[in-house]
C-alpha cells in the first residue's frame, strides 16, 4: 500500500522573535553592567537591526509536502500552495516543542507557533519514516 502524501503549512514564528528580543536585552543588561553604557546602546541598535532583518527574510507562510515513489520521499516546497519545487529536507532536531529542519542547506527553526499540533504531528511522522526507512 502506498504511503500518503502530507502537506503542511509553516509559518512565521512569533515565538522565535520573543526568544530572539529577550536574548538581546539580555546581553545588553549585561554589557551595561559590567562594561559601559555606550556598549549597550550599540548591542541594543546591532541586535535588533540583524532581528527586524531576519524577520523580513523570513516568509510569512510556505507549504512542505513530502510525497512518496515507490520508497523513497520526495520533498517539496511551495511559496504559494501552487507552483511546488523539489528540495532536501533532513531533520536536525526532531522534537515536541522546538524542531529544526535543514531545507537545501538553509536551517529551519520550527517553534510551537509556527504550525499547528496536527501539521507537527504529521511532520514528525514523516521525518521519522525517512529517517528508518534511510537506516534500513
Amino acid at each position: 500500500m502506498p504511503k500518503p502524501s502530507i502537506a503542511v503549512a509553516i509559518k512565521r514564528s512569533s515565538a522565535a522573535l520573543v526568544a530572539q528580543g529577550l536574548s538581546l536585552v539580555g546581553v545588553a543588561l549585561y554589557a551595561a553592567f559590567f562594561s559601559s553604557l555606550l556598549l549597550a546602546v550599540v548591542w541594543l541598535f546591532l541586535g535588533t537591526g540583524y532581528i527586524v532583518s531576519a524577520w523580513r527574510r523570513t516568509p510569512r507562510r510556505f507549504w512542505l509536502r513530502c510525497r512518496w515513489e515507490e520508497s523513497r520521499a520526495i520533498w517539496e516546497c511551495s511559496s504559494n500552495e501552487r507552483e511546488w519545487h523539489e528540495i532536501r529536507c533532513e531533520s536536525q532536531r526532531l522534537g515536541p516543542w522546538l524542531s529544526s529542519l535543514d531545507l537545501d542547506g538553509r536551517i529551519r527553526w520550527l517553534y510551537p507557533d509556527s504550525l499547528s499540533v496536527n501539521d507537527g504531528r504529521k511532520l514528525r511522522e514523516a521525518l521519522l519514516t525517512r529517517q528508518r526507512a534511510s537506516t534500513i
